[in-house]
């Protein structure tokens, strides 16, 4: 029994080099990032069990010291407290859809690493780097068939397929994973004494097309790093053959793209891509700056603890610098060491840093210290490979497809470079009943977590059936029914109870629609979409009961309470007071409305319209000539009433 627990223990954490390929098509709404999610906290639940089952068979549980070294204990027990103190509890315990990067995905990070440093022999890193590139092999010769348009994944018509993305799903996903892979390549390529040095170039090639082909900078520049940092180090490693092997691999590279690009010159964006970056007034670059100035603000007002992880985009409206940055992109500030800082408080990045600090730090020893040139090789591979890793990372963010990877590498660098021996963390033999008592709970934890995912996949399954235009109502209701914890899917299921409302005007659907909609703003009580469709559903029944008037008001409320810059709203809010008769409490939203858009010509002619009803001539006269002026939708009516004051 013990051997097969410690079999299991030691190979789990490698399902790691796996996950990257992990997709499961059409039978699944999020066919990419939740099977590897599910994988993923699958893999914290063998672990765990693992280690329970090693402490009761054997007695003891050794993992190595960096495990319990207090940096890694702060950062855990700040990502479980930031969790309970969430505004969204359920949404920072499991995340939410297409990230799905809560505390249970946080916690299989941190437990592949720990399983990777406290089991995993020397001798066998080699084969696990090995392992890595055979993974990558495929994928990144997937993503050079997407390139070439031959992919058997059917997408909407219209989308972007210029960006290869191959099984991760996202370029910016694949760039990540490929920084991790290049230095890799690298190290094992130098160190190869076979024909086997031929299967290392080939994906060092594909591997570094697929990664240009991504058009993603920021992987770009990780790499480029990761690059400079493994040859600076191995420099007197390498001789003058292993230069111009180099050489001639970059010529390949370089030749084959300019190849590609002029095959497909509809998809060369290298050179607009990096004039982009330097463009920091529009374009991807100014909504960065954008966010990382509102996640400062963020972690201003709340230094400590954060808002709670995957909150961000929830909290981070009222702190905009700039109401016209891409709303689409707020759920990361695109900086991981920000996005912590907002998520988990200044204490929680500052053991991040900590711990990481610590595991660079004995990697780099190895580095320096390693009398084996091989294993000098392969630790400045990873070393490379993390720090461009992180680099890339502030740029962008963590992501369930990649940080794994990186995590479980960060171990075997531990272990390859160590130096002390395993810390033994528990005596089994002299403490029988506290441990039986909490192997108890953790199984009944882990068997919960079981169960969970197995619904997870049963409610993404239905919401594919859904998606493709199967069942609505009943397949949604069983949707939600399966994973309440999703605001995704309630929002999809009060939105189908909206728009059937809406053809066939029955009072009842919008009233369950918004039901759903008040059901899902209680597990995350700041969900802009969802506050806003509430607010639109209330007002359409305020337009066939006035009973509902004092509802929709304040669920326009709750949206500008959310988003005080969220001039849709103001100008709903100041529609149904006008209509109401209420122009004084109207004005006041009309003029927070012109504060984000002072040339808005609708906004200029409501506000004309309130002070001509107040008899204030002059005020209107202005406000109606500016509307003329600016908006030409609106310029008609303007004219109109400008005549009949004028004349």
């Amino acid at each position: 029994m013990t051997r097969y627990i410690n079999a299991l223990v030691c190979r789990v954490p490698g399902f790691a080099v796996l996950l990257p390929a992990i997709m499961v098509p059409f039978l699944l709404g999020d066919s990419y990032t939740l099977p590897k999610a599910i994988l993923l906290q699958l893999m914290l639940v063998l672990i765990v069990a693992a280690w329970v089952g090693k402490v009761i068979t054997g007695g003891q549980l050794t993992v190595d010291r960096i495990v319990v070294h207090p940096a890694a204990i702060i950062f855990v027990f700040v990502l479980v407290l930031t969790t309970v103190l969430s505004g969204a509890p359920a949404i920072s315990l499991f995340g939410k859809y297409l990230r799905h990067e809560g505390l249970f995905t946080w916690l299989a990070y941190i437990s592949i690493f720990i399983a990777a440093v406290s089991h995993i022999e020397k001798g066998e890193i080699e084969r696990w780097l090995k392992l890595v590139l055979l993974v990558a092999l495929p994928i990144s010769v997937y993503a050079l068939a997407q390139f070439l348009g031959w992919d058997f994944m059917p997408y909407p018509a219209g989308e972007d397929l210029s960006r290869v993305f191959s099984t991760l799903g996202n370029s910016v996903y694949l760039g990540s994973y490929l920084v991790l892979v290049i230095p890799l390549a690298l190290g094992l390529f130098f160190t190869a004494k076979s024909r086997a040095r031929y299967l290392y170039g080939a994906v060092l090639i594909l591997s570094s097309l697929a990664l240009i082909l991504t058009y993603t900078r920021a992987a770009w520049l990780g790499a480029a790093i990761a690059g400079v940092v493994f040859f600076a180090i191995c420099a007197r490693e390498l001789n003058q053959k292993s230069w111009r092997l180099i050489l001639g691999l970059s010529v390949v590279i370089v030749a084959t793209v300019f190849v590609l690009l002029k095959a497909t010159p509809e998809k060369s964006y290298i050179g607009p891509r990096l004039a982009a970056s330097f463009n920091l007034s529009a374009g991807s670059v100014a909504s960065r700056l954008g966010f990382w100035r509102t996640s400062a603000y963020l972690v201003r007002d709340r230094p400590l603890f954060g808002s709670g992880l995957e909150t961000f985009g929830d909290v981070a409206w009222p702190y905009r610098p700039d109401a016209r940055i891409r709303p689409g992109l707020a759920d990361r500030p695109h900086n991981q060491l920000l996005y912590l800082a907002s998520s988990v408080g200044l204490i929680g990045l500052a053991a991040y840093i900590w711990f990481l600090t610590i595991i660079f730090k004995q990697v780099w020893r190895g580095v320096r210290e390693n009398e084996e040139p091989r294993d000098r090789v392969l630790l400045a591979a990873i070393f490379a490979a993390g720090l461009g890793y992180l680099v890339q990372e502030q740029f962008s963010f963590s992501q369930v497809e990649t940080a794994p990877l990186f995590w479980f590498l960060m171990g075997l660098g531990v272990v390859l470079s160590r130096r002390v021996s395993s810390f033994k963390l528990y005596d089994f033999k002299r403490r029988p009943g506290p441990l039986a008592v909490g192997a108890v709970g953790i199984f009944i934890g882990l068997s919960f977590l079981v169960i969970l995912n197995i619904r997870f996949l049963a409610a993404d399954y239905r919401y594919s059936q859904y998606l493709d235009g199967r069942d609505g109502d009943s397949s949604l209701s069983s949707v939600v029914a399966l994973n309440p914890y999703k605001n995704t899917y309630r929002n999809a299921l009060g939105a189908y109870l909206f728009e059937q409302g809406r053809m066939s005007s029955d009072k009842a659907l919008f009233a369950r629609a918004a039901a759903e909609f008040e059901k899902a703003l209680v597990i995350n009580a700041r969900d802009k979409v969802i506050a806003i469709n509430l607010a639109k559903t209330y007002s359409i029944l305020t337009e066939t009961d006035s009973l509902y008037f004092d509802k929709a008001i304040g669920a326009y409320g709750r949206v500008l309470e959310i988003d005080p810059l969220y001039t849709a709203g103001h100008r709903s809010v100041a529609i149904l007071l006008l209509q109401s008769g209420k122009s004084g409490p109207a004005l006041v939203h009309l003029r927070k409305w012109l504060s984000v858009e002072a040339d808005n010509g609708e906004a200029l002619y409501y506000m004309g319209a309130v002070f001509d009803d107040e008899g204030n001539k002059a005020q209107a006269v202005e406000y109606y000539r500016r509307a003329a002026q600016v908006d030409t939708a609106f310029a008609k009516k303007a004219k109109v009433r400008l005549r009949s004051l004028t004349e």
